[in-house]
């Protein structure tokens, strides 16, 4: 008789489980069907100022990275310093008449509502620092410090030179990279042996630079083929309507600056891998689609980067695996080292607000990333086999 009892009991508890199991799934369904929101504004920061003022746009929707996305104050198309699903941070366009210019933030999601922003009368202003704060023996750290005081995070940066003035080598454009963030340009200017930052955005037009006073050549040459317009060429070239897409760089080859990998989007489709290569100093797409790693090295692709699962992922499992319950999102990861020896071997430092610095030693094996080595420590020579001689 308790034999009969006991059997009910779990014939009963099954049936919740299975139950369970149907709601849960019918859930995920539903979430599923609801699509990405429209960004919203929740406020501007300030509310009011002259034409050049930076304002921060709080709110949601946004999106991780810029994308194809772009805020406009009235009719004017504002220039962003810095952009995240919650905050964009942008500079009032200098053509705008002094009076309430409505501001709305546009994604592939679709356009905001909007909020006012009122231009004041009087001239730009002045930038946020003071002689000396932001400024360097060398053009990098220079970057980082701006960086640094504009509260963006450096991790993962990398940076190269867009193009040096002939008519005064004291002048030039650097561009900072970063998986998964919209690029930042910098015009940079060496003031008595040390570098400073006159200007900085995702793009520097020709008056921008002409207005800080910089040679002529940095601006009147003809622009340089971006990445974006490398994958518009692309698209159209193959009678593709690019309407929809979105393009954002994935990966920069340490080894090989000349490529870079992009993640392109489209609603509806699944994610595609854009491979980019500057020529003559112009970036050209190569292909578009899911490649495997050997498809990649035999276009050419350095092995650094040509390893379609990302580091973050790999990570992001084995902390929650050795660690149960921590929050993997907290984590701000970074390459800090491929070996040149064999880039199949690389170092990935994690900052945690909680848990503090840790260093992870990563290996290509079989198509995936798999974790060799970890610890608070940095990694030590020769800590595992088959370890290269040049890590660390």
């Amino acid at each position: 008789m308790k034999t009969r009892k006991r059997l009910r009991v779990r014939v009963k508890r099954s049936i919740f489980v299975l139950a369970f199991a149907l709601v849960l799934v019918a859930g995920m369904t539903l979430a599923g069907g609801c699509g990405a929101k429209k960004p919203v504004i929740d406020s501007l920061d300030p509310q009011q100022g002259p034409v050049g003022t930076q304002v921060v746009i709080n709110g949601s929707g946004f999106g991780k990275t810029q994308g194809e996305g772009t805020v406009t104050f009235g009719d004017k198309g504002a220039d962003v310093v810095a952009w995240t699903d919650t905050k964009v941070t942008v500079k009032v366009p200098l053509e705008l008449a002094a009076a309430p210019q409505g501001v709305t933030v546009l994604t592939e999601q679709g356009e905001s509502n909007q909020v006012d922003f009122t231009v004041e009368e009087g001239a730009p202003p002045a930038p946020d620092r003071k002689e000396g704060e932001v400024e360097s023996n060398t053009p990098a750290q220079t970057m980082l410090d701006y960086m640094k005081k504009n509260n963006i995070d450096t991790g993962g940066w990398i940076f190269s030179v867009v193009q040096v003035s002939e008519k005064d080598p004291d002048w030039k454009i650097d561009k900072a990279s970063k998986s998964g963030q919209q690029s930042m340009y910098f015009l940079l200017y060496k003031d008595n042996g040390v570098w400073v930052v006159k200007d900085e955005g995702s793009a520097l037009n020709r008056d921008e630079i002409k207005a800080k006073g910089a040679p002529s050549d940095l601006y009147e040459k003809p622009a340089p083929e971006t990445q974006a317009q490398a994958f518009l060429d692309y698209l159209k070239a193959r009678g593709i309507d690019p309407a929809g897409y979105s393009m954002t760089i994935w990966r920069d080859s340490i080894i090989d600056s000349n490529w870079e990998i992009g993640l392109v989007k489209k609603a509806g489709s699944p994610d595609q891998q854009l491979v980019l290569h500057k020529e003559n100093g112009n970036w050209v797409a190569k292909g578009m689609g899911a490649y495997t790693y050997d498809e990649l090295v035999a276009m050419g692709v350095p092995k650094d980067i040509a390893h379609p699962e990302t580091e973050a992922q790999v990570i992001g499992a084995f902390i929650q695996q050795k660690e149960q319950g921590t929050d993997t999102s907290a984590w701000n990861l970074s390459v800090t080292k491929i070996s040149k020896v064999d880039p199949d071997w690389e170092i990935v430092t994690g900052t945690n607000a909680q848990a503090g610095t840790m260093y992870f030693l990563l290996h290509w094996e079989n198509g995936t990333w798999v974790v060799k080595s970890y610890g608070g420590d940095p990694i030590k020579p020769n800590s595992v086999p088959g370890q290269p001689s040049d890590l660390p």
